[in-house]
């Protein structure tokens, strides 16, 4: 076979593995060699042909890149939504949860000076609304005494198991 052939054979990616060392071993002799069989034309539709393919990825890069600048756009956004928004949902009620591991009575003065003496081992949420308009204890384990604060416009409301007690300046003792 002559070089010719075996150059364009090589060119049409259908020669075999040692016909392709061939080849190279004459390219590297003779880089010349191409120029016979391959116009100048024919170099610059490759070249362009290079740079599109090569821009096509740079395209590419832009689409993605865009697509990250709006995800990270779009998070921040909901996060500073988040974060401006829960002061206002949690303004409206405030809940504190307490819990007794001594061996003593703890003693708790809630916002509106209503009085709550946990007995040891005792489990309660409490629940007071900034404006005080109302408070509410739920227990959930042990013994709790109340002395809630006389104010009969601002009840306290107790909840132990399915009993729920609606007290306006009294002293209470529960458990469960």
């Amino acid at each position: 076979m002559n070089r010719k052939s075996l150059l364009n054979k090589f060119l049409a990616n259908e020669c075999s593995a040692e016909e392709a060392k061939l080849v190279f071993k004459w390219l590297n002799d003779d880089p010349t060699l191409l120029d016979d069989f391959i116009s100048e034309d024919d170099w610059v539709s490759y070249i362009n042909q290079e740079n599109k393919s090569k821009r096509g990825g740079d395209s590419l890069l832009r689409i993605i890149t865009v697509f990250i600048l709006f995800g990270f756009l779009f998070i921040l956004t909901n996060l500073l939504s988040t974060s401006t928004d829960e002061p206002l949902q949690t303004a409206s009620f405030i809940h504190e949860i307490y819990y007794n591991p001594s061996a003593q009575p703890k003693e708790i003065v809630a916002a509106d000076h209503s009085i709550l003496t946990l007995e040891p081992g005792a489990l309660i949420q409490l629940g007071i609304k900034p404006d005080l308009d109302f408070g509410r204890v739920k227990l959930f384990s042990g013994r709790v005494s109340f002395k809630v604060a006389k104010d009969p416009s601002k009840p306290f409301i107790v909840e132990s198991g399915t009993l729920m007690t609606n007290c306006a300046g009294n002293r209470i003792h529960r458990g469960l």
